[in-house]
């Protein structure tokens, strides 16, 4: 998406290597998720795409195959924190076994639960 944003897409050969890391991104997310669906174990994917470049192909197509947020990989505190988007593949999390002491953490468990794709299965 920032590619074709740029000043020098079209044009300069970008087209090429937009659509290759398009393409590499999508692979890459659907890989993840097979293997999850294979191996039945749950696949966590740390990225700032989600949040600096949301119609990023490989995060849509995460979004698509059923992942969703589901955390925050704390960084150095240089703003380089990673927000997890997560296939759970049948993984049905006790949140109240998940002891938070932080408020903002609760709030961020509780957001989590409320979007959690598999409680909305049972």
């Amino acid at each position: 998406d920032l590619e074709r944003r740029s000043r020098f897409y079209p044009g300069h050969g970008l087209e090429r290597i937009v659509e290759y890391h398009e393409r590499q991104d999508t692979r890459y997310a659907t890989a993840a998720v097979d293997l999850s669906r294979k191996y039945a174990k749950p696949v966590l994917v740390a990225t700032e795409l989600a949040d600096a470049q949301p119609g990023n192909s490989g995060i849509v197509k995460l979004k698509e195959l059923g992942a969703f947020f589901n955390g925050v990989l704390p960084g150095t505190g240089t703003g380089d924190a990673r927000l997890l988007l997560g296939f759970l593949n049948n993984q049905i999390l006790d949140y109240s076994a998940i002891h938070i002491v932080d408020p903002f953490g609760c709030e961020l468990r509780d957001y989590i639960q409320r979007f959690d794709p598999e409680l909305k299965k049972l």
